[in-house]
């Protein structure tokens, strides 16, 4: 349980030195693209001079995050839980580290518990979680584990350069004190206001406007939705564009690579529901709603999310019916590859 499965891709950036310790995935190279984990000092298109720590337990999202810093003109390492995390910082320093919530071995919120008590009263390391969750109370979960910042998952690329340039200005006066510019940790000018999330209970979702595709499927009349010859497959071009640089060998590649990591996700997860496993069932729900957000197939995600709260609430019911429409839906990703990135 919680094994999960390791994938090997190479993301292409400029060489630079590796820290000792790494144990992340080792990547195999995206074609048409620059994206390989590194992560030195190095300094690129004027970009201010940052060591970057990427904590991420899935293979699509440390790519795409990876991909957006590097057209940011950022380096980055990159490893896939908590324990890994803490090695590297134990090995050598660094300024920021995107921190994911929700990890196997060790979850983002005991890293930096365990980060801030060996810190002590020396340099403060700026941690900025990654999470699929936008609600006040996740909000204050994060600050009260020590963590200084949010980013809400999907992460955009235009919020995530806005933070790492506001938290590059306040790194020199954090450095031999854990006093922050901010009583609660959090800047307050980014993402939503208090009163916002107060008013809403969530912030504003990124990429709210998809395209509509439609695609031939034999619907199974099980009552996933998916009923009829022909459905109906939001693909969020505008996030698809974004990740891949508008590079339609990179899209396809993306694409595959999340089929083929989502397809290895649902025999586990079947097992997880015939067996009533909530734990598992939530840890396999959660990275499908993840990585189908991060991808660009927002129907996908958000059933994904209705089956990680049933789980939250012990109860199955209909959840073998949504298993069968991610299947369907994974079907239509496969046929958009086909017809649209061929």
């Amino acid at each position: 349980m919680n094994q999960g499965s390791t994938f090997w891709f190479t993301l292409q950036f400029q060489p630079a030195h590796r820290p000792r310790e790494m144990t992340g995935e080792s990547p195999k190279a995206i074609e048409g693209d620059s994206l390989e984990k590194t992560g030195d000092r190095s300094i690129s298109g004027g970009k201010k001079d940052l060591k970057i720590l990427v904590v991420e337990d899935h293979l699509i999202n440390q790519t795409v995050i990876l991909s957006q810093l590097e057209t940011l003109g950022y380096q980055a390492n990159c490893v896939a839980n908590g324990l890994e995390a803490l090695k590297c910082l134990e090995a050598q320093d660094y300024d920021i580290v995107l921190m994911d919530c929700q990890m196997p071995l060790m979850d983002g919120y005991t890293a930096t518990q365990e980060l801030r008590r060996r810190e002590g009263n020396q340099n403060r390391t700026v941690v900025i979680a990654l999470t699929a969750h936008a609600m006040k109370a996740d909000r204050e979960k994060c600050l009260a584990s020590g963590m200084d910042d949010y980013l809400s998952k999907p992460v955009d690329e235009e919020d995530l350069a806005r933070i790492l340039q506001q938290w590059a200005h306040k790194i020199p006066s954090m450095q031999g004190s854990h006093s922050l510019e901010t009583p609660n940790g959090i800047d307050p000018s980014y993402g939503a206001t208090d009163s916002e999330l107060a008013e809403s209970g969530a912030l504003v979702p990124v990429n709210p406007n998809s395209d509509q595709l439609t695609y031939s499927s034999t619907g199974n009349g099980n009552g996933s939705g998916i009923d009829s010859p022909d459905f109906t497959l939001p693909i969020d071009r505008d996030r698809l564009e974004k990740i891949s640089r508008g590079k339609i060998s990179v899209k396809r590649q993306l694409l595959q690579m999340f089929l083929e990591t989502a397809s290895q996700d649902l025999p586990p997860l079947e097992r997880a529901i015939a067996s009533q496993d909530y734990s598992q069932v939530k840890h396999f729900a959660h990275r499908l709603k993840g990585s189908a957000a991060n991808m660009g197939v927002p129907i996908l995600s958000d059933r994904a999310k209705e089956l990680e709260e049933m789980a939250c609430q012990q109860s199955l019911e209909g959840s073998t019916e949504l298993l069968d429409s991610f299947r369907e839906l994974l079907d239509a990703v496969d046929v958009f590859i086909e017809t649209e990135l061929s």
